[in-house]
């Protein structure tokens, strides 16, 4: 009789552990919850901001007990801000890592390569990628950041209308980011009735755009739409001195890093962004907790780690219903009051400003 009780109870055992195999799927090793991020890491301030966003709710979460009593287990790769080298690093983290969800990609040229990959696969993923119609029809993307539409138009009204400037020469990183930005602009500058009077890309990190700008000196323009990133941008205001090229310069959110706002050139240099929030004493917690700098990037990052978070909570490991989870949030956020999206994925009520570079500090002159 004890025997037949002994065998009962090893069965009863055997049976729940089947239930549990079952009912409750596994989650990598050691029993995590895996999360991606395709970042540019390499000299790159964007890349960094987010990482330290990252990282600080990986703390925040795990010392909290995980999700679900569960450790968060964020698996980082560099794409490099370049299309190839973020195939690969998707393909890592789809394959090899095995993650549940996504935040990044960052850079619209990487994005455009991978987000088929991650819808395919569906992969709830959180891009800051800005590239106009990157959400579009993509039912498992959704932009924390606003997309380039809104900022190409917001530039064009405020040349057109605020500065009532009519005619601009358009400069621009000729990559998705630089292109879309373009595109948008000077459709809706034409629409006002504005002039664009010179037009051209030109490589991004281009140490050298003496003869384009020799060609853009030789039109008339009031006004320089410049949408770079830091390093053909700095370069670019450096070679418009040496040639006596003085005229106002307008350019788009990549330049809102210390390289460029604390150098000399940049005096006066207005440019449009996205309307954040970067509270002292979240700046100051990821400096006391990772003793890392943050940027205007980091609350972003870190809001999408939570927002995945709270997703997870709520419906388990199933993607489908994490998917369905983020696109009905409402979050408050720390970049933003409340965070929540729209039927493409995009942002709602997202805002815009235009910021001026004055003693190497950036001041809003007008907001949205």
């Amino acid at each position: 009789m004890k025997m037949e009780k002994k065998y009962l109870y090893l069965a009863i055992i055997g049976a729940t552990g089947l239930i549990a195999v079952f009912f409750y799927p596994k989650v990598g090793t050691g029993q995590t919850v895996r999360i991606g991020a395709s970042l540019p890491l390499f000299n790159s301030s964007y890349g960094s901001g987010c990482l330290s966003g990252i990282q600080l709710a990986e703390k925040e979460i795990n010392d909290a007990g995980g999700i679900n009593g569960r450790k968060l287990e964020m698996k980082v790769e560099d794409d490099k801000c370049d299309s190839r080298e973020g195939v690969l690093a998707i393909n890592k983290l789809l394959n090899i890592d095995n993650v549940t969800a996504m935040i990044g990609p960052l850079c619209s040229n990487v994005a455009s390569s991978v987000i088929p990959t991650l819808q395919e696969n569906k992969v709830p993923s959180l891009i800051l990628a800005s590239k106009a119609g990157l959400t579009t029809g993509k039912n498992y993307i959704f932009r924390i950041s606003p997309s380039d539409d809104l900022q190409g138009s917001f530039a064009a009204e405020y040349i057109y209308n605020d500065l009532n400037k009519k005619k601009v020469a358009i400069l621009y990183v000729n990559n998705d980011w630089g292109q879309g930005i373009h595109d948008i602009f000077v459709e809706r500058f034409k629409e006002l009735g504005g002039a664009i009077t010179f037009d051209e890309g030109v490589a991004q990190g281009s140490p050298d755009l003496r003869s384009t700008l020799a060609k853009l000196n030789s039109f008339d323009a009031e006004v320089i739409y410049f949408p770079a990133y830091p390093i053909e941008f700095l370069t670019g205001l450096k070679q418009m001195k040496e040639l006596g090229i003085n005229k106002p310069i307008i350019s788009g959110d990549a330049i809102e890093i210390n390289d460029v706002l604390n150098s000399d050139l940049s005096e006066g240099v207005m440019y449009v962004m996205g309307k954040y929030n970067e509270p002292a004493e979240f700046k100051q917690k990821i400096k006391n907790s990772l003793n890392q700098e943050s940027n205007f990037v980091s609350p972003m990052c870190y809001d999408a780690v939570m927002a995945i978070k709270n997703a997870i909570e709520k419906e388990g490991l199933n993607k489908e219903k994490i998917r369905d989870a983020v696109g009905s949030l409402n979050m408050a956020g720390v970049s933003r009051p409340m965070i929540s999206f729209d039927q493409n994925g995009e942002l709602n009520n997202s805002q815009l400003e235009i910021k001026i570079i004055k003693d190497k500090k950036s001041e809003v002159i007008k907001s949205e």
